[in-house]
């Protein structure tokens, strides 16, 4: 694969939980790792809940693997591209391209609940 179709830049942040002076618990997005990734696909699909119609979009980065993405706990981090957030969904390796990682993320809707908050 070549490298320049890592075109794309993204960025992993992780939720940690800090206490302030007065023993307070907040949670903030810290930026673990910025890389250059390839969107690999990109797709919706609109679910039923309760009669309620919603769109889902599920996106797809090719990026090169690295320690720091093989230890990835996808629970508790997320990804930002072009200004949106994506929950990232799994971290696989691409069986295709050895020493290529696939990441599958959903992109988080406006205005919805982080699901790390508190």
């Amino acid at each position: 694969m070549e490298f320049a179709k890592l075109n794309q830049r993204i960025i992993i942040q992780e939720n940690s939980t800090k206490t302030d002076n007065f023993g307070n618990h907040t949670s903030q997005w810290d930026e673990i790792l910025t890389i250059w990734a390839m969107v690999v696909s990109q797709h919706s699909v609109e679910t039923e809940n309760a009669g309620i119609t919603k769109e889902v979009k599920n996106i797809k980065f090719k990026v090169r693997q690295c320690s720091q993405l093989l230890t990835l706990n996808s629970t508790n981090c997320r990804l930002m591209f072009s200004g949106q957030t994506c929950n990232i969904k799994s971290v696989l390796p691409d069986y295709e391209h050895s020493g290529y990682m696939i990441i599958s993320c959903k992109i988080r809707e406006a205005g919805a609940k982080d699901v790390h908050a508190d």
